[in-house]
């Protein structure tokens, strides 16, 4: 009896608790832990480089300003060789940036070139003005007020400068000019009927001359002569535009005693005496001479004289190395005259044998 009011006791605690809500344990899902998430190192886009923003404000027509006082001078200057005022220019420009490119216009016309490059701080503009046929080339700057300074030779003709007194300094030593004079700059207008102009540096009893074919600039060769009367020194050769060196006036020398030698060998009495002493009439100066002479446009003259007897040599500077000499000699008393030519190597051919 007891055991059966023991099981009656459970049953009906058990139905308190269902009644009560309480009910079995429901199992829980093991919880998962959430997947690792590997940072990605963060990509910052490149940002380009601004243009310069000038802290001077530079319009177009401050540009076309500066280009219209610089053709003004040019043409003050240089007449015919320089462009028209008239000209119809087109115009192109490029901005600049913080790495160092300036800002600049460029100008277009027939054959001419403008560039102007410009610093803003303040306002100078940088004017080159080339006309590559006719190989005219000017560079200057104009400022903010229109003042025009021209830049008398380019960095390539100074370069050409320095390279031959270099060359000199090494090969003469204490003849040679010394490596620190100052020189003072002249220029002559480039003349395009005699085709070439010159560039003349001065500094105390020494004169340079680098004299220049009016050619395209990659085919440029330079002749360079350097002079001092005091001490009576002499020297020329040709500077290249890679800088290559030949110092010419042994060969002109050269030329001119082959072509005596064969005169006399051919002509006897007729031609100059073997002893003769023979003065250089254009030391420091050769003679740029005109399509109507020997060799045409950009042709260099030498011009030796000895009692009535004249003989003139004379070649284009054209190449590093002048190939061919066109030498003449004649005697004004006798009316000897002889005409040939001289290689590098020496070899005379005749080209007009006397009368």
């Amino acid at each position: 009896m007891k055991s059966k009011l023991s099981v009656l006791g459970f049953v009906l605690t058990l139905s308190v608790l269902i009644v009560s809500g309480c009910g079995p344990i429901t199992a829980q899902p093991t919880a998962v832990p959430p997947p690792a998430v590997t940072k990605l190192p963060v990509v910052v886009p490149l940002t380009p480089v601004p243009a310069i923003t000038p802290t001077v404000a530079v319009e177009a027509s401050d540009v076309q300003a500066a280009r219209d006082a610089a053709l003004t001078y040019i043409i003050e200057h240089y007449g015919e060789q320089a462009p028209a005022l008239s000209l119809s220019w087109t115009e192109e420009f490029t901005p600049g940036n913080l790495v160092g490119r300036l800002a600049s216009y460029r100008y277009t016309a027939e054959d001419w070139v403008v560039l102007i490059p410009y610093r803003t701080r303040p306002v100078v503009y940088q004017v080159v003005v080339t006309n590559r046929p006719t190989g005219f080339r000017w560079e200057g700057t104009v400022d903010a007020s229109g003042q025009v300074t021209e830049q008398l030779a380019p960095d390539d003709v100074r370069a050409v400068r320095d390279t031959a007194l270099a060359y000199l300094s090494e090969r003469y030593g204490e003849q040679a000019p010394a490596l620190d004079l100052t020189w003072a700059e002249e220029r002559s207008a480039p003349d395009v009927w005699r085709g070439a102009g010159t560039y003349r540096y001065i500094a105390e009893d020494w004169v340079v001359k680098v004299y220049y074919p009016m050619m395209p600039p990659e085919t440029v060769v330079y002749l360079v002569t350097v002079a001092n009367r005091a001490t009576g020194f002499h020297w020329e050769g040709q500077v290249d535009t890679a800088g290559g060196m030949t110092e010419l006036l042994d060969d002109v020398l050269a030329a001119r005693d082959a072509a005596l030698a064969y005169a006399s060998e051919h002509y006897g009495e007729q031609a100059p005496a073997p002893g003769l002493t023979w003065t250089e009439d254009h030391i420091g100066l050769p003679q740029i001479v005109s399509e109507l002479d020997y060799g045409g446009p950009g042709t260099f003259q030498w011009t030796y004289t000895a009692e009535d007897w004249e003989v003139i040599i004379s070649y284009r500077f054209l190449t590093p190395k002048p190939v061919v000499y066109g030498v003449s000699v004649q005697n004004l008393a006798t009316h000897f005259y002889w005409e040939g030519e001289v290689d590098a190597a020496g070899q005379v051919t005749q080209q007009s044998p006397p009368p």
